[in-house]
């Protein structure tokens, strides 16, 4: 039996740089020593860990287990905040591993698949021109082709509300803030005159397995 707890969350691969970047070994004292370092690489899940002790670990894996950087924090909510700014939110739900798991690393390998769920997540922006809302649309849609983490994607527009919907399923996106900043920058695309604070969530479903 364990003495600490335990919390896994699957990092979904999308084509976005990274924010934070982790290495192995020291970098240079003066501006004439050569760099040693070598980054270490893209993790594919985060393990809390979390003793009687105090404080938290974020440690950070590779889908077979290997071992590519930690950050420690006060407590469990800390390291979960420095989660979502250094991957955005594009991970799955926080999943404790059960405490007569003696071995989380493997365990989480091995069952890694069974963390994903799907978010349908519809959004409305407002404050569209009516003269290029329909093109819009089209322009959305088509923009978002080339982000295929996101399936199901519907985008449409309301001339009633003067409003541009969008619709989307996803593997990760609990709070609709992802899809939020995605749909701001292909909307952007076609107009600058788009705030995001002009886009609100209108509801998030979560689907399980992946729909479509």
């Amino acid at each position: 039996m364990r003495d600490y707890i335990a919390l896994a969350a699957k990092i979904y691969a999308v084509p976005f740089k990274k924010k934070t970047r982790h290495f192995w070994g020291l970098g240079p004292l003066t501006p004439d020593e050569p760099d040693m370092r070598v980054e270490m690489k893209r993790p594919a899940f985060l393990m809390i860990e979390s003793g009687s002790e105090g404080g938290a670990h974020l440690n950070r894996y590779t889908s077979t287990g290997e071992f590519v950087g930690d950050t420690w924090g006060f407590d469990i909510d800390y390291v979960k905040q420095q989660a979502e700014e250094e991957f955005g939110g594009y991970f799955s739900e926080w999943h404790e591993i059960p405490q007569d798991v003696d071995d989380p690393i493997s365990y989480i390998v091995k069952n890694l698949d069974s963390f994903d769920d799907t978010y349908r997540v519809k959004l409305e922006a407002k404050g569209m021109p009516s003269a290029i809302g329909p093109g819009a649309a089209a322009d959305v849609s088509s923009g978002f082709m080339s982000r295929p983490w996101n399936r199901n994607v519907k985008c449409a527009w309301n001339p009633d509300s003067q409003t541009l919907t969008l619709q989307a399923d996803n593997p990760y996106d609990r709070n609709g803030t992802s899809l939020k900043e995605e749909f701001f920058d292909e909307i952007y695309a076609c107009t600058e005159t788009i705030r995001l604070e002009n886009i609100h969530v209108i509801s998030i479903e979560k689907l399980k397995p992946l729909q479509g």
